[in-house]
């Protein structure tokens, strides 16, 4: 027993000695701090050794993948008549890569192959990664919740619609009727061709442009680049993107002509008017005297009168009747609607005026102006004493019965004298005021060429 109690107080040395050298995984143990990161570390330890022991697959669905059709059907000449409806899929594969997986790394195509005419078809989906990796991968699996997705079908159709300008009904009431009026209205280009399926097609029914018009209308209004809308029989618009429609062109240009309303005047010309003829002193009528017409307003405004076709002053007589033909320029519009314009030597003034016939029998009576080059051609009457019988002679009443025969002359353009014998016209000439000659009248004359003189 002594010898026990001897040996404690070694024994408690030996602790004592110890205690006082502790180890260092004893003085971590006694941090906090440490024994708490030590659990973290053991923990995330036994997880790795868990998922790489324990089985490592695992299936996650993945929602909102687009279907995507088979495009054989398109060949077919037909469409769809609305996208499919997304679907979910579900992915098997190892947890640390099938959570990465998203909708963007799915493919589900819809098998189109039996789809041939215009129907209601259910379409067989099959998924696939879109990733060749993950597609290669034995353990990556990706199969669709849905057997099949219901996708309309329709004919393909290309048809041409002729652009409606769409005036508004306020148009006329933008602008002064009295002198303003709507001409032609253009389009550029002025068909559209749109494509789409036969029902989406069968929906338009007019094809129109978008503009606004302004407040007051005084000339020819030009838009460029006008938005082309589409409408159905009710006037609803139709969005083409909606409708899967395709436009050969969504814009056009529109011109509306704006004419310019004016009366005008009609204005006869007269040829073989001798010099001092008085011929705006000549009485007729002219029915009707003036007609309205539209046009393009520089133009219109221009117009003081409206010429007619000549009258020549030989064909007058007191009896002469003239029909004018009324042709409109182009771009011009007859509002009137006159065709014809009657001209008309004035009834009510025949009683002023008479007739006389005389001739011309004197060489003093001819004259000849223009005369050809005398050293060229010499010229000279066939007859060797030159006269012109029967002339009508048509004036006022006391022109006519104080009139001189030898006052009235026979002019000769030298101009219309050819080497040779001929007929050549004349134009008589009177002494003045509203007395003239009718009918036409020629003399026999002969030109000769002038021989050059040999030494």
């Amino acid at each position: 027993m002594a010898d026990k109690q001897e040996k404690r107080p070694a024994e408690e040395s030996e602790k004592k000695n110890l205690g006082g050298k502790r180890s260092l995984f004893d003085r971590l143990l006694a941090d906090k701090r440490m024994r708490q990161l030590f659990s973290v570390i053991m923990a995330v330890f036994v997880w790795l050794l868990v998922a790489m022991t324990i089985n490592n697959q695992t299936t996650v669905a993945v929602s909102n993948v687009p279907v995507v059709l088979d495009p054989d059907y398109i060949s077919r000449g037909l469409e769809e008549d609305a996208e499919p409806a997304s679907v979910s899929v579900q992915v098997t594969g190892p947890r640390t890569t099938v959570g990465l997986i998203t909708a963007n790394d799915i493919l589900v195509t819809a098998d189109t192959s039996q789809v041939n005419a215009p129907y209601t078809y259910p379409l067989t989906l099959t998924a696939s990664f879109r990733d060749a990796g993950y597609e290669a991968d034995p353990e990556m699996q990706v199969t669709v919740d849905q057997p099949t997705v219901t996708v309309k079908f329709n004919r393909t159709q290309n048809e041409a619609f002729t652009i409606d300008a769409n005036l508004p009904d306020d148009m006329n009431t933008r602008m002064d009727t009295d002198r303003y009026m709507e001409g032609e209205v253009s389009i550029s280009p002025a068909e559209v061709t749109i494509s789409g399926s036969e029902d989406q097609i069968a929906r338009i029914d007019r094809v129109v442009l978008q503009y606004e018009l302004p407040d007051a209308i005084e000339d020819t209004l030009r838009f460029e680049e006008l938005p082309i809308q589409l409408l159905d029989a009710a006037g609803r618009a139709i969005d083409p993107e909606e409708a899967g429609l395709v436009l050969s062109t969504e814009t056009a240009n529109l011109t509306i002509e704006i004419l310019y309303i004016k009366e005008i005047p009609f204005k006869v010309e007269y040829v073989n008017v001798p010099a001092a003829f008085p011929i705006d002193l000549m009485p007729h009528t002219l029915s009707p005297a003036s007609i309205t017409v539209a046009g393009p307003r520089e133009e219109v405004e221009r117009l003081g009168s409206w010429s007619l076709a000549e009258i020549d002053l030989h064909d007058i007589d007191l009896e002469y009747t003239h029909i004018f033909r009324i042709e409109m320029p182009e771009g011009f519009i007859n509002i009137d609607g006159v065709e014809t314009v009657i001209w008309e030597f004035d009834p009510l003034s025949v009683d002023r005026f008479s007739e006389v016939t005389i001739s011309i029998q004197n060489e003093q009576q001819f004259r000849v102006i223009n005369e050809p080059d005398a050293a060229m051609y010499s010229w000279d009457y066939v007859a060797r004493s030159p006269q012109i019988d029967n002339i009508r002679i048509i004036g006022l009443n006391e022109l006519v019965d104080s009139i001189d025969p030898y006052e009235i002359i026979a002019v000769i353009d030298g101009n219309l004298l050819r080497p040779g014998q001929r007929q050549v016209q004349v134009q008589i000439e009177t002494p003045g005021g509203l007395l003239w000659a009718y009918g036409d009248y020629a003399i026999a004359m002969r030109v000769d060429p002038v021989e050059e003189e040999t030494g």
